[in-house]
């Protein structure tokens, strides 16, 4: 893979400041104005900028399994998976509070929209 960033290059103003000779113009020092370009970047071009970090950006279309969902936090975190847009699978001991459950999740993200 390195062969292939082998490019050689040259990062200086060399040209430039052999093209402004005499015209009373300068370069800028890098020190000075350098700050400026980086914080600009970290404001507008950062990639990271543009992940959704909500539960629903973690979450949204994928598979969740909650163990104990059938009631307490287990039943709550299901509720908050499927609202966000989750495929929630919940697993508990007794099917009678499961299917109890199921009804109160579905119930719950319709009533929000997920």
């Amino acid at each position: 893979m390195w062969a292939t960033c082998a490019i050689p290059t040259r990062d200086d103003c060399r040209e430039m400041q052999a093209a402004l000779q005499g015209s009373g113009i300068a370069c800028p020092n890098l020190h000075d104005y350098a700050w400026r370009l980086w914080d600009d970047w970290e404001r507008h071009l950062d990639p990271d900028l543009f992940i959704d970090r909500s539960l629903k950006g973690a979450v949204g279309g994928k598979v969740v399994l909650v163990a104990g969902g059938s009631s307490g936090i287990g039943l709550a975190a299901a509720c908050k998976f499927a609202e966000a847009g989750a495929i929630t699978i919940i697993c508990a001991r007794g099917e009678d509070k499961l299917a109890e459950a199921v009804a109160e999740i579905h119930a719950h993200a319709n009533a929000k929209g997920g």
